[in-house]
């Protein structure tokens, strides 16, 4: 390969210096002048009473934290649920049970019978604890009926955690 001589040599160009930003010259506020106007006479605003509110009313409880729980150990037996899995999120233990066991665990057909399920907790810096519980399906004397949109839902059973 030929040397390149020096007319030959490409310039490597530098990039271009950013031109300095001028400082802008401070500008000093004038004061407003209010102008007075014709003065209206003033009249006394009406005296509003209002009602006592009651003290618990008054005070404002925080938010519970919501915790995580994923079902845990459960042997469906028409392969209805994956065996671990499943994440649910809410203020306690009992609540995301009755998620699960609407969600997975017991069938929308079966009523009236008790299954057993673990949930273990996964909240972030959480002992991990595992929470056993025995849940049925009840059905509802009256069923439920919403709007979701355009869709019409009918509710007709809900989860019941037994002791």
């Amino acid at each position: 390969m030929p040397r390149a001589t020096k007319k030959q040599e490409i310039d490597v160009k530098t990039p271009p210096k950013k031109p300095k930003r001028k400082s802008k010259a401070k500008k000093t506020k004038t004061p407003k002048v209010d102008i007075p106007t014709d003065p209206e006479p003033e009249q006394p605003e009406p005296v509003v009473e209002s009602e006592p509110v009651a003290e618990s009313e008054k005070k404002i409880k925080p938010k519970k934290k919501k915790r995580s729980f994923r079902l845990y150990g459960f042997n469906p037996e028409n392969g209805r649920a994956p065996k671990n899995g499943g994440y649910y999120s809410a203020t306690s233990p009992q609540l995301s049970a009755k998620k699960a066991a609407n969600r997975w665990v017991i069938g929308k057909d079966l009523f009236d019978e008790v299954i057993t399920f673990s949930m273990r907790e996964v909240t972030s810096g959480s002992s991990k604890s595992v929470y056993e519980f025995k849940a049925k399906r009840v059905k509802l004397d009256k069923p439920k009926t919403y709007k979701r949109g355009d869709k019409e839902i009918t509710v007709n059973s809900k989860i019941v955690i037994v002791d």
